[in-house]
Formats: structure tokens, sequence, C-alpha cells
């Protein structure tokens, strides 16, 4: 059992957050989940504001005040990728909150420079045909 600051990645948001490695699983502390990541464990399931999902199994999600973590995001079809000697851990999307962004043809904001340095969003775009040109070196 070791407890250690990993930096938690979600798609808009890192944070760092104490967790403990136990039985090869993550785990994170109520509390943390509750104030970092947004979700709170309650009788009717896992709970983000007022939207609550039911729990398959909660015997394998609480232990000692902690959630595995590793079942939380099973729970919320999250994929979650974990680089343990790194001390990183990435919470993704579910695939069905992917597919509706998809669905949607919006694109995500972004904020990108000119060739002067000038920030613009996208958004501020909207209607108007554009062209991104994207290089990376590798």
């Amino acid at each position: 059992m070791s407890k250690h600051n990993y930096t938690v990645l979600e798609s808009n948001s890192s944070q760092e957050i104490l967790l403990e490695l136990r039985d090869n699983n993550l785990w994170i502390g109520q509390d943390d989940l509750s104030l970092k990541l947004n979700w709170t464990l309650k009788p009717e399931g896992l709970c983000k504001e007022e939207i609550c999902v039911p729990v398959k199994q909660p015997t394998l999600l609480s232990s000692d005040s902690q959630i595995n973590l590793m079942q939380f995001a099973q729970e919320l079809n999250r994929p979650l990728t974990l680089e343990l000697n790194k001390n990183v851990v990435f919470l993704g999307e579910s695939a069905y909150d992917r597919s509706v962004a998809l669905y949607s043809q919006q694109a995500p904001e972004i904020t990108l420079p000119d060739l002067d340095g000038n920030l613009h969003n996208l958004s501020e775009h909207f209607g108007k045909k554009l062209c991104l040109v994207v290089h990376a070196s590798w």
C-alpha cells in the first residue's frame, strides 16, 4: 500500500490527486472524488450534480471510504489509462459522450495563435469557411 500524488488528466482538466496503489488497483478517497472529480457516491449511485448513474457492483466500488478508480471508470463506461511509473492517470470520455459530440458536427472550442502571435478562438469564425493547417515534427 503506497499513497502518491498522481496527475489525473481528463479531456478538459488536469489536477494532482492523492491516490493509493493497493492490490494492483488505484483507490481515491470519497472526498477527493467529490472535490476534484465532481462525482459523489450516494445510495442511488454515482452522482454528478443532478445526474446519477446506478452502480452495478457497489461492493467492488467502496473500501474504507475509498473508491476503486478502475471500477469507477468501468461503471461510467469511461476508458482509464495508467502510467504508474510516471504517476499519471488519464480518465477519458465515454463512447456515448464522444459520439454525441461527433454527431453534433460542432467543433470543440480551441484557441490558436496566428503567425503574428495573436490568439483567435475557433468560434469567432462560426459560419465561415476556415482552413486549419496542422503540423507535427514527429
